[in-house]
């Protein structure tokens, strides 16, 4: 496995690793929207004290991370045309965490002691680390296209109950697929993280 470099670095270290958005309208709004989306998780996730962050960066990725933590980038916000695209990939990667897919990758990667600290809350330090590493694009594997389809079906059965278009999915999909056409480079880690194929498009486009 990987290891973390567990130093305590400065908190201007760690602001340099990742430079948190900080607008209070697009933090509440993203809160807000993934509060509503988690409400629909099974117990104990809907339990959890899920944590929303917003990442000033504009490529377009978002990721989660156990324990409840998930990130998206101002980039994919701006590139949403709506409500539900947005709500679509945050309901995909909440779900990457109720299904324990990202608790797989991070335990194979770093091991259970790293895992258990970030899970359990007792140990920001890592999970800022982590979430740097992530954003530098070195810190999840690729997800199997069946764990995709699974986060992809758990979304939009969680957007259709919390009340979000669940065709929002499939159009946020497509806009991803065109940035991929026009602007390779901007989508280039979400891509290289979430395998996106005609099959995951056609059953969220039949959802």
């Amino acid at each position: 496995s990987v290891s973390l470099d567990l130093r305590k670095p400065r908190g201007q270290d760690i602001a340099r690793q990742v430079r948190l958005n900080n607008h209070p309208t697009v933090n509440a709004y993203v809160r807000s929207m993934g509060q509503r989306l988690v409400a629909q998780s099974p117990a104990p996730f809907n339990q959890l004290p899920w944590e929303f962050h917003v990442v000033d960066d504009p490529s377009i990725n978002a990721f989660a991370v156990p324990g409840g933590h998930v990130y998206v980038h101002t980039g994919l916000i701006a590139n949403a045309d709506n409500a539900s695209e947005l709500a679509g990939v945050l309901a995909h990667e909440i779900n990457h965490v109720v299904a324990r897919h990202s608790t797989e990758q991070i335990s194979r990667q770093y091991g259970l002691s790293v895992l258990a600290g970030i899970a359990l809350g007792q140990d920001p330090n890592a999970l800022a680390q982590l979430a740097a590493q992530i954003v530098a694009g070195g810190a999840l594997a690729r997800f199997s296209r069946e764990a995709e389809e699974e986060s992809d079906e758990l979304g939009i059965r969680a957007m259709a109950a919390a009340g979000y278009n669940p065709n929002g999915m499939a159009t946020m999909f497509e806009e991803l697929l065109e940035h991929r056409q026009g602007s390779p480079g901007s989508v280039a880690q979400f891509f290289s993280t979430h395998p996106l194929t005609e099959d995951r498009l056609r059953r969220a486009r039949g959802a």
